[in-house]
């Protein structure tokens, strides 16, 4: 999978009509909050996170920094752990650093407090990234030391990417137009295949929770196979994760599949 198209939102985006959406888009980044306290999370990052479960939408989420120190940023990464509780993602964690308050800091603190927030997102078995547009990535930070630990998300507005660092996802425009969202919206470019990286990443995992084990989709699977191993039915699984489109399950998503 190369260049795949998708959008990254946030409450700015208003109620979105993923309905209408989800046949447009290839993936979704989602804004889970900003900042360090709790009230800081997006007010509807709820809502779209469901949205997008319900309807198979591969999600991924991003956190707006405002962190000043490592303890801070490790702060921030505990706050998203909170808000991240209970779900799954198909692509990662991504830390966005670029607020004005922060560029005095210098490169080797603000490499450091990327390195604290992603530590304890990869701590707690998501996978982690860095947002950042060509400027912060090609002067601020030290955007060789992210690009070995971590996937980066650059933001260039422009018909190319000019950026010359290692970069999977380029935010392209910040005005793109997506039938089911009033005004404009953030359009990016996935080039490598995060979702099966991560997917792979977690090949063959399997939890217990309580009445329930955790399934992740891999490449071939469909509902009749999974059913068949598990000696469930396909109205079962359906029934229990909401499926919408019995004939639409995606590699990377976590299935619940009741114990018998």
């Amino acid at each position: 999978m190369t260049n795949l198209t998708g959008i990254d939102v946030s409450v700015y985006q208003g109620q979105i009509d993923w309905e209408k959406v989800a046949g447009q888009i290839g993936f979704t980044i989602l804004r889970a909050g900003y900042g360090m306290f709790d009230f800081q999370k997006d007010p509807m990052f709820e809502r779209n996170y469901a949205e997008c479960k319900r309807l198979g939408i591969p999600v991924g989420v991003f956190h707006y920094s405002y962190a000043k120190t490592e303890g801070q940023a490790k702060r921030e990464a505990e706050v998203m752990l909170k808000w991240l509780e209970g779900k799954n993602l198909e692509l990662p964690v991504y830390f966005d650093i670029e607020d004005k308050s922060q560029v005095g800091l210098g490169k080797d603190l603000l490499t450091s407090m990327c390195i604290s927030y992603c530590t304890v997102i990869e701590n707690a078995g998501f996978w982690a990234g860095v947002y950042a547009n060509k400027y912060w990535f090609s002067s601020i930070l030290n955007n060789e030391e992210l690009g070995k630990r971590y996937t980066c998300w650059v933001a260039q507005y422009n018909n190319e990417c000019t950026y010359k660092g290692k970069f999977d996802i380029w935010q392209k425009s910040s005005e793109g137009h997506i039938n089911g969202i009033n005004g404009n919206v953030d359009i990016d470019i996935m080039y490598r295949d995060l979702i099966s990286d991560i997917a792979n990443s977690k090949k063959g995992k399997l939890e217990f929770q309580g009445e329930f084990l955790e399934h992740y989709v891999k490449w071939g699977e469909n509902l009749t196979k999974i059913a068949k191993k598990y000696g469930t039915t396909i109205e079962q699984i359906v029934k229990d994760n909401h499926i919408a489109n019995p004939n639409k399950i995606y590699v990377g998503q976590t299935l619940l599949i009741r114990k018998w």
